[in-house]
């Protein structure tokens, strides 16, 4: 295919552009490689005058170039998105670490003043209840003897009531023996 000064005027190209080629390409040229590695060189605008050449073709090219980047760029993130978040769990998992030790030593901490202080008020609390155990034992001594003297006098009482009930069936039984044998 040859490129003219006529050509690009047809398709309306910018005229910088199109006196960069007269002015290269006085005759116009085919397109070859070596031309459109000159192109390139002199800033001619290929990607304009390929747009308006191949419309078809470019916009097919630059879906596949859309597409190409988009995946591409989607795996990207994507491993960026696991390595930051390999990073920020382990940035975690650290940060809880310390965290963890701080809190134990701070429970640590408070379970020993908790004990040292429940110690005292326990220390308290058993010598309180040691004197009013002692207390209640000496108001409740002289009660507890005389029960144990009542139970006692009580159960002589009783013991002497049943011996005198079994003497009398024994009497009973010789007075009977005596009215039989009379």
């Amino acid at each position: 295919m040859k490129i003219t000064k006529e050509l690009l005027n047809s398709l309306q190209a910018c005229e910088q552009q199109v006196c960069i080629f007269e002015k290269e390409w006085p005759n116009g040229c085919e397109v070859t490689r070596t031309n459109i590695d000159r192109a390139i060189e002199l800033r001619l605008d290929l990607y304009w005058l390929a747009s308006h050449l191949f419309p078809k073709a470019i916009d097919s090219a630059w879906k596949a170039y859309s597409e190409a980047i988009d995946s591409a760029w989607n795996e990207a993130i994507a491993s960026a998105y696991d390595e930051a978040r390999a990073i920020a769990k382990k940035t975690y998992d650290e940060a809880r670490a310390i965290a963890e030790k701080v809190y134990d030593k701070a429970i640590d901490s408070a379970w020993k003043t908790y004990n040292e202080a429940t110690a005292l008020a326990k220390k308290t609390y058993d010598e309180a209840v040691d004197s009013a155990e002692k207390v209640y034992d000496e108001a409740t001594d002289p009660a507890k003897k005389a029960y144990s003297e009542a139970v006692a006098s009580a159960e002589k009482v009783y013991d002497e009531a049943i011996i005198n009930i079994l003497s009398m069936f024994g009497r009973g039984e010789e007075n009977e023996n005596n009215k039989r044998t009379t």
